[in-house]
């Protein structure tokens, strides 16, 4: 009994110590699955750890670039506030100079005048110094009768100088037959003669012609009243032409200036009176070509009926210089010979002496320089007319206290 319970008791003991091995072994078991999992999910854990990780690297590395990139946008940003301070500066400095040029420019731009304005202005101040030249030639035949009742009678245009006392004008105005072959072969062939002439010159606001078309010389300046006088003429520059004439006539030879217009002038002086004048272009002052020009004068075509006396303007440009001469592009027609051509200062650059090419609208002008001679030549003139003058008045009175004697 005892020995069966003693037996009972080791197979029970036995039993319950696998039974206690077999629960602990099975509880080791699920701690090492448990250990096993949690050393998984450790290592999970580790890798995440480490990915975040890596990304965080990477993400401090980004915040760094874009801090980098913010830091020199800022520097750029602040660099174009500076520029842009500068620039609204440098803006506002030139805005207001701009503003000065503006207000100079529209103060320049109230004296500047249009051509046509400042044309305008010099006809209305040099209107009064010019003067239609008339002049009656009576043409006596061979026995001393009158060819004609009626005078040849020619015209041109004048202008004061100098003093107001001396007019300039063109030679062939006054002698056209020592330029135009045609009339120099007509006198010769019939033997004529000019056997007086009357010279006269009507100022800016009278009236020239009346109802019948007939000069008023009483409303003019006259040689026969002693107001007016010719002081001075060019030397002639004659040549001899050999010429048939019309119809077979036999041949004659003829005595004209031939393509020598600058001596083609002519000096009036008038007495006891005077005319506002114009004044001649300093000698050493340049005529450029291209220059903007305006001539003024008489051309025949204008009807000086009734009208109150007053030059007819052209503008144009000088197109060629040549010696002693212009050529100028302003419309010119019979009458305006004599005519000043003014620079754009109002000073006379040149006298008109010819129609140089009808259709391309261009005439011929001896230069200034040549009138300041001609002038030079006139005061000489008549500075000796003046001493001549006195002379004879002398002698004069000096015949009159012998006489009493």
């Amino acid at each position: 009994m005892a020995l069966s319970l003693l037996v009972l008791s080791i197979l029970v003991g036995h039993g319950y110590f696998h039974y206690i091995t077999t629960k602990q072994s099975q509880q080791i078991n699920d701690q090492s699955a448990e250990i096993h999992q949690s050393q998984e999910v450790s290592k999970l854990l580790s890798d995440r750890i480490t990915d975040l990780t890596d990304e965080l690297e990477d993400a401090k590395e980004d915040v760094a670039d874009n801090i980098r990139i913010i830091d020199a946008l800022q520097d750029e940003n602040t660099h174009l506030e500076n520029l842009l301070h500068h620039h609204r500066r440098d803006w506002k400095r030139g805005l207001n100079e701009l503003d000065d040029e503006i207000d100079e420019a529209k103060e320049l731009a109230a004296k500047i005048k249009t051509k046509d304005d400042l044309f305008e202005e010099m006809y209305e101040e040099a209107k009064e110094s010019v003067v239609l030249v008339v002049i009656k030639h009576f043409i006596e035949n061979p026995d001393g009768t009158l060819y004609d009742e009626e005078p040849m009678v020619a015209m041109g245009t004048g202008f004061s100088i100098y003093d107001g006392t001396y007019i300039l004008t063109a030679k062939h105005v006054l002698k056209p037959w020592l330029f135009d072959m045609n009339m120099a072969l007509w006198l010769k062939q019939n033997d004529l003669r000019i056997s007086k002439s009357e010279l006269a010159i009507f100022e800016y606001g009278s009236v020239a012609i009346d109802d019948e078309d007939d000069f008023l010389f009483e409303n003019a300046i006259t040689e026969e009243s002693g107001k007016l006088s010719v002081v001075y003429y060019a030397h002639d520059t004659m040549h001899t032409i050999t010429t048939h004439g019309p119809f077979g006539m036999i041949a004659m030879d003829v005595e004209v200036h031939v393509g020598d217009h600058y001596n083609d002038a002519a000096v009036l002086r008038l007495h006891g009176h005077k005319i506002k004048p114009l004044e001649i272009a300093d000698p050493d002052s340049e005529v450029d070509e291209f220059e903007g020009i305006m001539t003024l004068g008489f051309p025949l075509f204008s009807n000086l009926s009734h009208k109150i006396i007053s030059p007819i303007p052209a503008t144009g440009i000088v197109r060629a210089k040549g010696k002693r001469s212009l050529l100028v592009s302003s419309i010119t027609y019979s009458g305006n010979s004599g005519g000043p051509v003014l620079n754009e200062d109002g000073k006379v650059v040149g006298m008109m002496t010819l129609i140089y090419n009808r259709e391309a609208v261009l005439g011929k002008a001896i230069d200034h320089n040549s009138l300041a001679a001609h002038l030079g030549g006139a005061l000489l003139n008549s500075k000796v007319q003046d001493q001549l003058k006195a002379i004879e008045e002398l002698d004069i009175e000096e015949s009159g206290d012998d006489s009493d004697k």
